[in-house]
């Protein structure tokens, strides 16, 4: 391998004039072919200076290169300047000037001190121990510097090995955490594998549930209709919001364990949530199936039933209907006229209740056994006017709320419950019917009939 080098001088002759056209050569001293060694040669110019390009072997370089700058025979310049530059090393021999006479330079190489001259005639012998000995004081002083710089080497290279040292136990404490990491990521990840199984499982269920409500969209006799597709929006809601959580991707270790870790508590609130929506749903199920099982009091019982109710009620279910049939006559020009019931019953609770019997259940019973009853009604006949109070409307009001406004009037409830389906505009423990009508004039101390809706159960 070699290294390039530049170098530069400046000629004058004996008179201080540039010297134009000189041929100089920078010449090396090669220790193993103990000669002189031709590197460059150049022209001067018009000023007397020149510059040149050449090459220097780098096996040279650990030691003080001797150069020394020849005009064909003469020695001009033995000392020149030696710097390091960007690309290679940068050599100087400034300005030199010829001598009036060439003075020949002979040094004495090799064991038996065999002279050779430089420049001009023969010369004296040259005492090769003194050169040797300048050439090792030179060496020694650039050896030496070597040596500081090798020394500050191995210091940096010490303070290097320390920091790579204290960065490998740092990699290795972040390895350690990120295998811990990843551990605490995996048992994450199982975990929320189980919460999504108990969400598919908990869906299954869902659907099931959506199959038995999708049942009672059928028209029953009792209860509204169930708005399937609310209830499904209204119990999807969450899982949407929950599945779509789990689409995004987490930049980083930490960013997934905290996500995942969120998720789990997300997964625990909408389970919890999933459940009372089924218990809900559950209880919703159960209220149609009891609304469908219990017979409305508006119905008179078919063949083969058996019906158990009060007497009020009777009578006013009765006369609500009257009423609504009235209603719808007169708006077409007709009206009632003079009407009564007649019914053969069993009376229960004291004449409370009565107990209407199918026809095979009544040759059943013995001569004597059931009361005759008779309701008259005028819905032709207007009310009589009458000084007292004026009954108010307690519709949709508690029965506790309704006693105290009819008491507050001089007013008695005579309470009585029945199926929601009477008024599907009342909650469970509100007033559906009453009789009389609000608005009606009744004296002091006359019973107002009232149903309220049966809670659930």
């Amino acid at each position: 391998m070699t290294t390039p080098f530049t170098w530069s001088a400046r000629l004058l002759d004996a008179a201080g004039n540039p010297a134009t056209g000189a041929a100089l050569a920078v010449e090396l001293f090669d220790l193993a072919a103990n000669k002189w060694v031709a590197l460059s040669q150049a022209a001067t110019a018009a000023d007397g200076a020149v510059r040149g390009r050449g090459e220097i072997g780098d096996d040279t370089l650990p030691f003080a290169p001797a150069l020394r700058l020849v005009e064909a025979n003469a020695v001009m310049a033995t000392t020149p300047a030696i710097a390091r530059a960007a690309r290679g090393i940068s050599i100087d021999f400034g300005e030199v000037r010829r001598a009036a006479v060439a003075t020949p330079f002979t040094r004495t190489i090799g064991r038996g001190g065999s002279p050779f001259t430089i420049g001009g005639a023969a010369a004296a012998t040259v005492d090769l121990a003194a050169v040797r000995a300048d050439v090792s004081r030179d060496f020694s002083d650039r050896l030496a510097v070597r040596e500081r710089e090798v020394a500050d080497r191995d210091l940096q290279l010490a303070e290097t090995r320390r920091l790579v040292t204290e960065r490998e136990t740092r990699l290795a404490d972040t390895q350690r955490l990120v295998a811990d990491r990843e551990a605490k990521l995996a048992d994450n990840v199982r975990v929320v594998g189980e919460k999504d199984a108990e969400i598919r499982r908990l869906s299954t269920l869902m659907a099931a549930k959506d199959q038995e409500i999708a049942a009672l969209r059928t028209p029953r006799p009792a209860g509204p209709t169930v708005d399937v597709a609310a209830i499904r929006a209204e119990v999807t809601r969450d899982f949407s919001t929950q599945l779509a959580a789990r689409e995004r991707e987490v930049a980083d270790r930490d960013g997934q364990i905290n996500l995942r870790e969120a998720r789990l508590a997300e997964s625990a609130r909408a389970l919890d949530e999933k459940d009372r929506e089924i218990r809900r749903l559950t209880g919703v199920i159960a209220d149609k199936d009891r609304i469908i099982a219990t017979p409305r009091p508006d119905r008179l019982a078919p063949e083969g039933a058996v019906s158990v109710t009060r007497v009020t009620d009777f009578a006013s279910t009765i006369g609500v209907q009257l009423d609504d049939a009235q209603t719808a006559l007169k708006s077409r020009g007709f009206s009632l006229g003079a009407i009564e019931v007649n019914a053969k019953a069993l009376l229960q609770d004291e004449g409370r209740k009565i107990e209407i019997l199918d026809r095979e259940a009544m040759k059943t019973i013995q001569p004597g056994v059931l009361s005759d009853l008779k309701f008259s009604f005028r819905p032709d006949k207007p009310p009589p006017e009458v000084i007292g109070q004026t009954v108010p409307d307690v519709m949709f009001l508690t029965e506790n709320r309704a006693r105290a406004v009819l008491a507050s009037l001089g007013l008695l409830l005579e309470a009585s419950t029945g199926p929601a389906g009477l008024n599907t505009k009342a909650a469970p423990g509100q007033a559906m019917l009453q009789t009389p009508a609000a608005g009606t004039g009744m004296p002091r101390g006359g019973r107002v009939h009232v149903i309220f809706a049966a809670p659930k159960e």
